[in-house]
């Protein structure tokens, strides 16, 4: 399931970087994957800290989940990792989103850099997704 415009439109920063690139994956649960539920809105630093991102068994994504918390459904900027058959698994949220809808990076020098420009003290604030439409924006200025 991909999110319209406007479901983006509370994040554009966000929408301004996956329309175009973005891609779905279908939740999948925790079990059975070894895999525990880290720290509450915490969803960034969660996922781009996580071991197995890091030995490449999983890759980070990031852009918009469509969370049934509350009384609505909404699409909420969000981190997850998908697995190596590329379904989204979420070490944040007690339970998967109904969609999942960003894109995913491999861990290299590239992400590493824009990944150091996220963290501060620990925390990673505004996500990978939100350099990388500052970076965008900076390049097509005049």
């Amino acid at each position: 399931m991909k999110p319209t415009e406007d479901d983006g439109a509370g994040w554009p920063f966000v929408w301004r970087v996956i329309e175009h690139d973005g891609t779905s994956w279908e939740p999948k649960s925790r079990k059975g994957t070894g895999l525990r539920k880290r720290a509450d809105k915490a969803c960034f630093t969660n996922c781009v800290t996580h071991p197995r991102v890091i030995d490449s068994t999983y890759r980070y994504a990031e852009g918009l989940a469509l969370s049934s918390i509350g009384p609505n459904d909404i699409w909420i900027h969000h981190a997850w990792l998908v697995d190596a058959e590329n379904h989204a698994i979420d070490v944040t949220w007690p339970e998967p989103a109904q969609a999942y809808f960003g894109i995913a990076f491999a861990w290299d020098m590239t992400f590493c850099r824009t990944m150091r420009a996220s963290y501060t003290n620990g925390h990673m604030f505004g996500g990978v997704l939100e350099h990388l439409a500052q970076s965008r924006t900076t390049m097509e200025q005049p």
